[in-house]
């Protein structure tokens, strides 16, 4: 009884705000899988892009393997954790045909950290300067996809990365 009062809590827990219909990122199904999704809400259309998010520690040395999963899964906002980058190395090095990079970088001279974004171009993006600061690892973007809801004009993302040790 205990066990299925908790599962209920949990449940309760983890339920949309009534009114909210959650939806998915990505609507497409990898052939790997076998069964089919639950079905859900009709989403008139909705387009939102392919996402990747990925903790890469270190991109300097990984960036022709990101950019070849960035273009074979067709990914419309790649979001990067712990790249690693500095004052250094220049934008011309994460740079991806197609793609505006967005990045912001660890300015407190430790190494490590960092995040980035690549934003295809075809992807009305507005870089959200105003809301990052020197003394975290964030990078926000706004963007409006091509067919979205009333309700939804702009979705806000935020990469953000909080290193295991962080206050």
């Amino acid at each position: 009884r205990l066990h299925r009062l908790r599962l209920l809590q949990m449940r309760a827990l983890l339920a949309p705000p009534q009114g909210v219909v959650p939806t998915p990122i990505n609507t497409r199904m990898s052939a790997k899988y076998h069964h089919r999704p639950a079905a859900g809400p009709k989403l008139h259309g909705l387009k939102l892009p392919n996402i990747l998010l990925a903790n890469v520690n270190r991109v300097t040395n990984k960036f022709d393997e990101l950019e070849t999963v960035i273009r074979m899964e067709s990914i419309g906002l790649a979001c990067i954790t712990e790249s690693w980058l500095d004052d250094s190395i220049s934008s011309d090095f994460s740079h991806i045909n197609g793609y505006v990079c967005f990045r912001h970088d660890r300015q407190d001279g430790r190494q490590g950290g960092g995040v980035m974004c690549f934003v295809r171009d075809d992807i009305p993006c507005v870089h959200l300067e105003q809301l990052e600061s020197p003394n975290n690892e964030s990078l926000w973007l706004l963007f409006r996809g091509t067919r979205m809801p009333r309700s939804v004009s702009h979705l806000a993302l935020g990469v953000i990365y909080h290193p295991p040790k962080a206050d």
